[in-house]
C-alpha cells in the first residue's frame, strides 16, 4: 500500500488497487480513509476511481455497498484541478 501510495503521485493506478479491495477490503478502506484528508490530490482521486464497483473496462470489486461513501463525502468538495 505504500508503494501505492508513491506512485499513485506520479500514474494513475485505481487498477492496482482493486484487487486490494476485492482480497483485503478492511485493510484497504482504512489505507483510503487516511488517503482521503492527503494533500497530493491524485490519491484523493484515486478513491473515487478505484472505488468504483464496477468499472466497463477493469475489474468488478465487491466491498459492501456504501463502503466508501463517507470517503467520497470527504472529496466530494475538493477544489483541486483533477
Amino acid at each position: 500500500m505504500r508503494l501505492l501510495l508513491v506512485l499513485t503521485q506520479r500514474f494513475l493506478m485505481e487498477f492496482a488497487l482493486q484487487p486490494f479491495l476485492n482480497s483485503w477490503p478492511e485493510g484497504t478502506l482504512a489505507d483510503l480513509r487516511g488517503w482521503s484528508r492527503h494533500t497530493h490530490y491524485h490519491l484523493r482521486r484515486l478513491i473515487s476511481e478505484a472505488t468504483r464497483p464496477k468499472l466497463p473496462w477493469g475489474m468488478k470489486i465487491n466491498p459492501l455497498p456504501g463502503r466508501a461513501l463517507p470517503f467520497l463525502d470527504e472529496i466530494y468538495a475538493d477544489t483541486s484541478d483533477l
